[in-house]
């Protein structure tokens, strides 16, 4: 049986379909006008905050996020930035943005007082908590980290509360150590609220870094009763792992005290945290490692075994050779070896950094003889050793012991034990 289908309902049909169409456009439109619009207030903000010197965006460390909230910077042009800063090193000046093909010179000049452009850090020094806390709050990554938890989290709503728990109840709540360590992540927590819109004030008296003893209070909530009960688990879920993650680094930091070794992470990272868990080792006094793979060279054995494979190269000298001659200028070089043979042939070449692998402490020892002997960098810097490979709590003062310059450990973010704190709290009807 064949279905007819008058004409004039095909006509409504047909302007049906063009009113959907033009209402998909219309809201199109809408949000890309409100994404630019989020985009100027970031700029507004940002602009704000350059009155600071130490508060501007530093263009040589700024991520890609970061950059986008410029003014006139979007996806593309701030990928051309990057990618400038790894093939060249760091920009000498915010005036150097005009080498970005297709930047505008008018534009380049709003954009000077909102930057600098900061030396690239020596890779043994800790960046500062404040600096990696102002990156924190720019950073629309961890906003939206911080979207994705309350989403996951709430779903459509909380259920139990929302039928429970008088939406005008209000009342206070206390976080408090359950166990010794160091706190981290506070204002994370309070970003959990100003992104959930909740009718929650967050006070603390500590700062991120602070010992914290059983039975410490940490921070303090006071609001809507619902509102605190809603964000308590995504709060805490912060607060923990970064505490974790700081009070485990602190142990480490502490068991070299009176050595000059310093304690490093890895890239073993949560996945999307990079920034968040690199922050809590600077806040249990670690030094910070690169943060991705544009912050400096890190050649290891697959590089190596790739590099000879394609006919770059037919050795291993060969291969460090080729490297420290292609680096940009200004970017840190580290390589990975698994010999003393293999040290020889880098401190002969002269790079900055050697990371000894899973090398016995006798090994490191020698290690440290040959570095000592060897020529000192053109900055008139020695050659620094690093140790990593299986080192515990319980052998890393050892390991310092030989003399090597940095360790890193890898356990400090991907196997750390979270923090034990608890929210207590104290409902009132007011």
């Amino acid at each position: 049986m064949e279905f007819h289908i008058p004409e004039h309902r095909r006509r409504a049909a047909r302007g049906a379909a063009l009113l959907l169409v033009a209402g998909l456009v219309v809201l199109g439109r809408a949000a890309h006008r409100a994404e630019l619009e989020r985009r100027r207030g970031s700029a507004t903000a940002l602009l704000a905050l350059g009155a600071s010197p130490g508060s501007r965006l530093d263009l040589n460390r700024a991520g890609r996020d970061e950059i986008m909230l410029l003014p006139g910077l979007g996806p593309r042009r701030a990928d051309l930035i990057l990618a400038r800063r790894r093939l060249r090193g760091p920009f000498p000046s915010p005036a150097a943005l005009s080498e970005i093909p297709g930047l505008p010179q008018n534009r380049i000049e709003e954009l000077l007082p909102l930057l600098i452009a900061s030396p690239r850090p020596e890779p043994t020094s800790p960046m500062r908590l404040d600096e990696l806390a102002q990156r924190i709050a720019r950073s629309e990554r961890v906003r939206q980290l911080v979207r994705m938890a309350l989403e996951e989290d709430l779903g459509t709503g909380d259920v139990t509360t929302e039928l429970l728990v008088p939406a005008e109840l209000r009342g206070e709540a206390r976080i408090v150590a359950k166990e010794a360590g160091v706190i981290c992540g506070l204002e994370l927590a309070r970003m959990v609220l100003e992104v959930g819109d909740a009718d929650v004030e967050f006070s603390s008296a500590r700062r991120d870094g602070d010992r914290v003893s059983p039975g410490d209070e940490v921070a303090a909530l006071r609001g809507r009763a619902g509102h605190i009960l809603s964000t308590e688990r995504i709060i805490l879920n912060f607060l923990q792992r970064l505490s974790g993650i700081a009070t485990t680094t602190r142990r480490f930091v502490d068991a070299v005290a009176g050595l000059e070794c310093a304690i490093l992470e890895t890239r073993k990272t949560v996945p999307g945290w990079r920034l968040l868990d690199k922050y809590a080792v600077a806040a249990g006094g670690g030094t910070l490692h690169r943060l991705g793979l544009d912050d400096q060279i890190l050649a290891k054995e697959n590089h190596f075994a790739l590099a000879r494979r394609s006919g770059l190269c037919t050795s291993f000298a060969g291969a460090l050779e080729l490297l420290v001659a292609r680096r940009s200028s200004g970017m840190i070089c580290e390589v990975e070896v698994e010999t003393l043979d293999e040290l020889d042939a880098a401190l002969r070449v002269g790079v900055d950094i050697v990371l000894l692998d899973d090398m016995s402490r006798d090994e490191m020892r020698e290690a440290v003889r040959r570095r000592d002997r060897a020529p000192r960098l053109k900055n008139g810097e020695r050659i620094r050793l690093e140790a990593s490979g299986g080192i515990t709590l319980d052998t890393v003062r050892a390991v310092a012991e030989t003399g090597v310059d940095r360790i890193s450990v890898g356990a400090l973010t991907h196997s750390v034990k979270a923090l034990d704190l608890s929210l207590l709290v104290d409902w009132t009807d007011r």
